[in-house]
């Protein structure tokens, strides 16, 4: 949990726009652990939305960044692993 929680606040960081402003809630709902990012970065065009959570997908590498897309399909796998969701 602790690798899924870090990959998810380092994307956050990566994308919170130029402030580098991040909101960060956590609350437990129905013996559940809710984790909550918000930002003032660009944002996810809901054309990527289903596609995120995918091994190797990054907008970030179609435009020659060099990221690898593995950080948010580690956490979806985590976060499936604990019988959570993403």
């Amino acid at each position: 949990m602790q690798r899924a929680v870090y990959n998810l606040l380092d994307n956050s960081v990566r994308h919170a726009g130029d402030n580098k402003w991040i909101g960060i809630m956590l609350e437990a709902e129905n013996g559940e652990a809710i984790i909550g990012i918000s930002d003032y970065g660009d944002g996810i065009g809901p054309e990527e939305l289903e596609r995120i959570w995918d091994k190797y997908y990054t907008k970030r590498q179609r435009q020659e960044k060099g990221a690898s897309g593995l950080g948010l399909a580690i956490v979806k796998q985590t976060a499936a692993l604990h019988n959570g969701k993403s």
